[in-house]
């Protein structure tokens, strides 16, 4: 349920689950998902798994993948996003209510091989500004939509932020964490080639 709390919005709900790749099984946590939910909206980067591609193709679901990663068993059922830029989303949205995402890729090399997280919340709040940002990349604007109507609310009593790259500016956002820090920051990513961002840190 969410509540307005002094012009802030509060959300309390089932607990956020993290998972861990490839220990954690991701792939077979998402098909299940998949399997216990109907309506799912998903914008991925890749796409290559025959079980959760059947999962989906048995809901009512709306797929979108970056074009670098067409498939002839996508065809048909998957929109590609064309523009010049990557489509890096990882996110899928179940009945309104539920995200999924991280930097986790479901295909054979991510599930088994390489190192990933993903994060299950339960928020309707969340889910109502991925399908947002899932409406625009489904009807084709990429990379230039409408800022995240909802960037920061009270989530089972923690605050959380939400940021949609590069129309919410993410880089200037998480600068402002960085320069905001006190004591420590921990820092794992794929690539870190901002120069901007390693001087926050460094200062």
């Amino acid at each position: 349920s969410a509540t307005i709390d002094d012009k802030v919005l509060v959300e309390e709900s089932e607990p956020t689950r993290t998972y861990f790749c490839p220990r954690d099984g991701c792939m077979e946590k998402l098909t299940s998902i998949v399997a216990n939910h109907d309506d799912i909206s998903c914008a991925l980067y890749d796409l290559d798994d025959e079980g959760l591609e059947a999962a989906l193709k048995g809901k009512k679901t709306r797929v979108v993948v970056d074009k670098d990663n067409a498939d002839e068993s996508l065809n048909g059922w998957v929109v590609y996003d064309t523009s010049s830029g990557y489509s890096h989303n990882k996110f899928c949205v179940f009945d309104e209510s539920l995200v999924w995402t991280g930097s986790f890729n479901p295909t054979p090399t991510d599930d088994g091989r390489n190192n990933n997280a993903a994060i299950l919340i339960y928020s309707k709040v969340l889910a109502q500004s991925y399908l947002d940002e899932f409406e625009e990349l489904y009807s084709g604007t990429y990379g230039s939509g409408e800022t995240v109507k909802v960037p920061k609310f009270v989530h089972n009593g923690e605050v959380m932020e939400l940021y949609f790259c590069p129309e919410d500016k993410c880089a200037d956002q998480l600068i402002r964490l960085i320069d905001g820090a006190n004591e420590s920051i921990h820092f794992m990513y794929f690539s870190f080639t901002d120069d901007a961002i390693t001087n926050a840190i460094m200062a």
